[in-house]
């Protein structure tokens, strides 16, 4: 039962992450069918109901039975070429081929009754009912016309055979004239038989004619087909719900195939299948802030997007704790990387680096991607010389770290693009300006080249606590997050975690309830713009701490 559930819930989550394409093939067949409808021409049906009779019945016509086959039978002597042919000739239309009509009539038969209902689908009100009751009409006097054939068929048949017992009385007449004896008498008991068939059919002959039991009317035009005041066809109601079935199979269908061929990771289910059963350490929610290129944590530090760095930094101290296997007095390096480009990891290092100062920790961002930086960017800082300047020239990182406004937190610029950055970062350099930052931090954050399009992070491998891989929603794919754990994984490292970025407010956990209102924001606004120093003041400050040191 509990799989069930969850088999109906899988079901219920795919259909409510493509109701959008599900609307779109509903709302397309719908107007299709619409449209489809009211570019048919209006057809008008007329209906005509017809009592059947029997061909022959008894003199008590008061029970009258007729068999179901008969019925039917009759039914479709009403739709044949024959009375059709007869139809398009009391009504003078230019029929050429009889089919013609028949494709237009459709006769039903009512249950357990002699009655059936002869319809015509004509464009026109009065054709639809003069045609419907020319069936039923042209029917009666085909049955009719064929029981007086058959009468006549029948009386000429015992008139012929009187004839020939005549010819044949005659005869034998003649011939016991001139005959004797026994020959006589027989030849007089043969015209005896002979007078006695003749007899016989003769009163059949008489009955016949005579009689009130004889071939009845076929049939009875119970109600008389008036034209019609609305078309029968099209109808735009029928076909618009026919429609509107068949798009909302299609878009189901068409849901489930794109759900399928779509490995987009859009909720955590589908981040945990591809990370192997590593942990998520945090989920970080949409942000402006983050749209427009700032650090949420500093511009809104009472919003939820703050909120939930604060929670990814409390999982991250504690994993480095539980995982802290280095010296005492040395601080933990922490890479932060992504599968590939666009998933956020600048913001979540950056973000985090602002929390975790904001706890009393001594912290340190290096820019490692020397690709494509964007640390000093975030932070307004506008520096020419960075990691890539140290690891081509050599010398200490110290001087080179740039404070941002905040009590423990610096940052180590990227620098000049250099021509070879992988080579650059396997440096032994690299592995001492890492050492030389551990010894005077608590915790260093390394930005680093996304996994799977450059090598860059995968030679700093060796050299960090802990690796942070960062995913976005809808923009991460489940094949190139498990490409990049097993890129990772060969060359020995291992992923301890991942921070899911760009969750949608509603999936957030991060709403206790304390949500800020319009006025609160403004006041927040107003204060961080007060107590944030500027960029210029940034580097200024930052210039007059590195002269006086």
């Amino acid at each position: 039962m509990d799989q069930d559930l969850i088999r109906l819930q899988d079901h219920l989550v795919v259909l409510k992450r493509r109701w959008r394409l599900v609307a779109i093939c509903l709302l397309l067949a719908v107007v299709a069918g619409l449209v489809w409808s009211f570019s048919q021409t209006k057809m008008y049906k007329g209906t005509a109901s017809l009592l059947l009779e029997p061909q022959q019945t008894t003199d008590d016509n008061a029970g009258v039975v007729m068999e179901p086959e008969e019925v039917a039978t009759q039914a479709d002597v009403i739709a044949s070429v024959q009375v059709a042919e007869l139809v398009a000739e009391d009504l003078n239309l230019d029929v050429e081929d009889a089919q013609d009509l028949l494709d237009d009539i459709s006769v039903a038969v009512v249950e357990d009754k002699r009655v059936v209902e002869v319809s015509a689908l004509e464009p026109s009100r009065a054709l639809a009912a003069d045609v419907a009751n020319s069936f039923a009409e042209q029917y009666i006097e085909y049955r009719e016309d064929q029981a007086t054939a058959a009468t006549d068929e029948q009386e000429s048949q015992y008139a012929e055979k009187i004839s020939s017992l005549d010819r044949q009385i005659s005869d034998v007449r003649q011939d016991a004239r001139s005959a004797s004896g026994n020959e006589r008498q027989d030849l007089r008991a043969q015209e005896e038989g002979l007078l006695a068939q003749k007899a016989s059919i003769s009163a059949q002959l008489q009955l016949l004619q005579t009689s009130q039991t004889g071939p009845l009317p076929g049939g009875e035009v119970l109600l008389r087909a008036e034209p019609p005041t609305q078309p029968a066809e099209p109808r735009p109601l029928r076909a618009g719900l026919l429609a509107a079935v068949i798009g909302l199979v299609i878009g189901v269908g068409l849901a489930y195939v794109r759900d399928r061929l779509d490995d987009a990771i859009r909720d955590e289910q589908r981040l945990r299948a591809a990370l192997g059963g590593r942990p998520i350490l945090g989920s970080i929610p949409n942000s402006p802030d983050e749209s427009a290129g700032r650090v949420a944590t500093l511009m809104a530090p009472q919003s939820p997007l703050s909120e939930a760095y604060r929670t990814l930094n409390t999982n991250v101290r504690f994993l480095l704790a539980a995982e802290r296997e280095h010296l005492a007095g040395r601080g933990d390096v922490m890479m932060v990387t992504s599968a590939g480009p666009g998933e956020g990891k600048t913001s979540v290092a950056t973000n985090l680096a602002v929390a975790a100062s904001r706890v009393g920790l001594r912290v340190i961002v290096v820019d490692a991607d020397l690709r494509r930086p964007a640390v000093a960017d975030r932070f307004g800082l506008d520096v020419p010389i960075g990691l890539s300047d140290l690891l081509a020239a050599g010398g200490p990182a110290e001087p080179h770290l740039h404070e941002v406004g905040l009590d423990d937190l610096r940052v180590l610029a990227a620098g000049s693009i250099p021509p070879n950055p992988a080579e650059l970062l396997a440096s032994p350099l690299m592995t001492g300006i890492l050492d030389d930052l551990a010894q005077n931090a608590d915790l260093v954050i390394v930005d680093t080249a996304p996994v799977l399009r450059v090598a860059d992070s995968l030679e700093l491998i060796d050299q960090i606590d802990l690796l942070l891989l960062v995913a976005r929603r809808k923009v991460s794919r489940i094949h190139s997050v498990s490409a990049a754990v097993d890129r990772i994984r060969q060359v020995g490292g291992n992923v301890n975690g991942c921070a899911f970025n760009d969750v949608g407010t509603k999936d957030s956990t991060y709403r206790y309830g304390y949500a800020a209102t319009p006025d609160e924001k403004s006041r927040r606004r107003r204060r961080t713009k007060k107590t944030e120093p500027t960029p210029g003041e940034r580097v200024s400050a930052s210039s007059s701490r590195r002269s006086s040191g």
